[in-house]
């Protein structure tokens, strides 16, 4: 019936005890137990004999840790110096001279374990410290680990001072003892870098975009990316169109090229035309782009470099060249290390399907802390294909028999008109992207004739059908040269007829293909005088009367009569006033541009005649009106020094019979009521 206690710690703290119970002790350490009993009557006995034993279970190892923080560390931080630790349940020893090994991706870091503060108790920590060297890298931009040791076991007193070794390696991943799970520290030195291949020029929702791939996390500091197109012989093609912009940019462009200028080589190579042709793709059937443009002239090759240096002149204009400041908003850093350019808006390229050199400079782009990059270069090929561009001579043609040694008197008498010269064009196509794959088709119809011979008020119907456009189905040949309506002859007036061509060209390369159109014509315009085209003047030069009468005017070198004087066109693409568009072939004030009829009169009597011209430069709906005038030596570009404007009953109505690209329109004075027709206008000087 006595009551037992017992201690576990030498008898400072005594614990009731239950008979027949069992005591479990779990937790590590050394224990003193003694037990004691006392009566009902309170008398206590000796204590018993004191028992001894120690507890000691569980790892050694607590964990792996370090005292520096977490972050990411170069030779360029503040701290370049990791202090680690390992850390046991208890005071251990580990053998002399023991060494860590890191994951440091230089020669497989290896550092010196020291003990913390000398003395046994504090043993229970050993650190190690590992300085930073410029090429310390950690693959896959891992965190800072300890991935072995050189020591395999550790050696600890027991309860009996003895010593026990206990095997000891590494602990493994996912228990929360390793480096890497306690501290979050990276390690960057050197410089960020771009491998081989990781430069590429893709294609993203059909536009093209350049990416550049580092070895880790960037940032963008400052600097230009660019892209320099191969320029060697043969793969370079200057454009066969340019802009007024773009014109106007270049030929204000001074530098060198040899002994030239860009400025001097772009305008003695481009002309002011108008190119291309715009698909109806409800009727399957085109019309003329006439917006404003430079066009390369038909002779020179989209790649001559030998006499006028027109590719150097693009060069030194730095035409084969995009940079892009790393800084603009189309650069962007997708998945932390790749440099996203976009090509497609303000940095387009200057042709797609070429060759080019990325050059990427140093210190563009910085790390997390702060070391820059290496320059790289390589090549790349862009995707895609340029758009083809069909090129048109349009032959004039030619006044024969004048001579700068004649007099106007005497070259009005003797000039005779060719037609024949403007009876066949020719048309080339060019395309930029160096070994695209270029077909083209061409469908000709002539078109049939339209006589306008009364006077109407309402729109005479004077257009004929276009030809639809057909698929391509013929090769091309570089710098060929075809010819259209060659087969058409136009030595007469009765067969001077129309020719509409509607041409289709496609480039391919890189499984892409671009189409292109034109819309050439042969448009003839004929006039049919009989009767009542007769001028007469005052001294002052007013129409004084009508019929068949005629008139004598002094000229250089003689006396003309009216009868003597060709017949001009005037006109424009409105009924009176200037020109809308730039440039137009025809006009109603400037004789530069009339254009001179073929035709001759029958007698010396009247003013009786057919008279034609053929011309491929009408490419826009034509008002146009009669002159005559005279023929000087250079009639060819500076038209008549001499005209009397032709007025008849249809000129108030000149919206009514719209001459067409490739139309035969003929104006016939069928009419015998003299006030229908011609008055003779006062004279007109150049």
């Amino acid at each position: 019936g006595a009551d037992i206690e017992y201690t576990t710690d030498g008898g400072t703290n005594w614990i009731p005890y239950t008979a027949d119970s069992t005591i479990t002790i779990t937790n590590n350490g050394t224990y003193h137990v003694k037990a004691r009993q006392t009566d009902k009557a309170g008398n206590e006995s000796p204590v018993s004999a004191q028992k001894d034993f120690t507890i000691d279970k569980g790892e050694l190892l607590t964990k792996i840790t370090a005292s520096t923080s977490s972050g990411t560390y170069s030779t360029n931080t503040a701290t370049k110096k990791i202090e680690g630790r390992i850390e046991f349940r208890k005071p251990v020893t580990i053998e002399a001279g023991a060494k860590v090994t890191l994951n440091v991706n230089n020669n497989a870091k290896q550092v010196s374990i020291k003990e913390c503060a000398s003395g046994a108790a504090e043993n229970s920590v050993f650190t190690f410290d590992y300085t930073i060297t410029d090429g310390d890298s950690i693959a896959n931009n891992a965190k800072l680990d300890v991935v072995g040791w050189t020591f395999s076991t550790v050696t600890f007193k027991d309860a009996n001072n003895a010593n026990v070794s206990v095997a000891m390696s590494v602990p493994a991943a996912g228990n929360g003892k390793r480096l890497n799970e306690n501290r979050d520290i990276y390690i960057l030195t050197g410089k960020p870098t771009i491998a081989d291949g990781k430069i590429t020029l893709v294609e993203e929702n059909n536009k093209p975009v350049l990416k550049v791939e580092f070895d880790r996390a960037i940032t963008k500091l400052s600097g230009n990316i660019t892209l320099t197109q191969d320029t060697t012989a043969g793969n370079y093609h200057v454009p066969a169109v340019l802009t007024v912009d773009e014109y106007n940019e270049l030929v204000s462009n001074s530098n060198s090229v040899g002994a030239s200028t860009v400025s001097a080589i772009i305008s003695g190579a481009y002309q002011k035309g108008v190119n291309g042709a715009l698909l109806n793709e409800s009727t399957n059937t085109l019309e003329n782009d006439t917006t404003t443009k430079y066009v390369l002239r038909f002779n020179i090759n989209d790649t001559e470099d030998t006499t006028i240096k027109l590719v150097s002149a693009f060069i030194a204009a730095n035409k084969h060249i995009v940079s892009i400041p790393v800084v603009a908003d189309d650069v962007s850093v997708v998945n932390d290390n790749i440099l996203r350019i976009d090509l497609s808006n303000s940095y387009k390229l200057p042709v797609k399907g070429a060759s080019y050199t990325v050059t990427i400079p140093a210190n563009l782009v910085a790390d997390s802390v702060q070391n820059k990059n290496e320059a790289k270069s390589a090549a790349v090929n862009a995707p895609g294909v340029e758009k083809p561009v069909i090129r048109l001579s349009r032959p004039q043609y030619t006044i024969n028999g004048i001579s700068n040694e004649k007099t106007v008197y005497q070259n009005t008498l003797d000039a005779t008109i060719d037609m024949t010269t403007a009876q066949t064009a020719t048309m080339r196509i060019d395309c930029r992207t160096p070994g695209a794959n270029i077909r083209y088709s061409k469908r000709e119809t002539t078109s049939a004739a339209v006589t306008v011979n009364e006077r109407g008020t309402t729109t005479f119907q004077t257009k004929t059908a276009d030809p639809a456009v057909i698929a391509v189905n013929t090769d091309y040949t570089a710098n060929g040269q075809i010819s259209l309506a060659s087969d058409s002859a136009v030595n007469t007036y009765a067969n001077a007829s129309g020719i509409k061509v509607a041409i289709t060209a496609s480039a391919s390369k890189n499984n892409k293909t671009e189409t292109a159109y034109e819309f050439a014509g042969r448009t003839v315009l004929k006039f049919r005088i009989q009767s009542y085209w007769g001028f007469s003047t005052d001294n002052s030069g007013n129409v004084t009367n009508w019929g068949n009468e005629n008139f004598d005017l002094s000229v250089d070198g003689g006396t003309l009569n009216s009868k003597q004087l060709k017949v001009w066109v005037m006109g424009g693409d409105s009924p009176y006033g200037g020109n809308t568009k730039d440039p137009f072939p025809l006009s109603w004030s400037d004789p530069s541009h009339f254009m001179i009829m073929n035709g001759d009169f029958p007698n010396n009597n009247n003013m009786q005649s057919t008279w034609y011209v053929v011309t491929w430069d009408i490419t826009a709906q034509t008002y146009h009106g009669f002159a005559i005038g005279t023929v000087d030596y250079d009639a060819m570009t500076q038209g008549p020094t001499q005209w009397y404007i032709g007025e008849n009953s249809w000129v108030g109505q000149k919206t009514n019979y719209i001459l067409y690209p490739g139309e035969t329109l003929i104006m016939d004075t069928a009419r015998t009521d003299p006030s229908y027709w011609f008055r003779g206008d006062r004279p007109n000087y150049r």
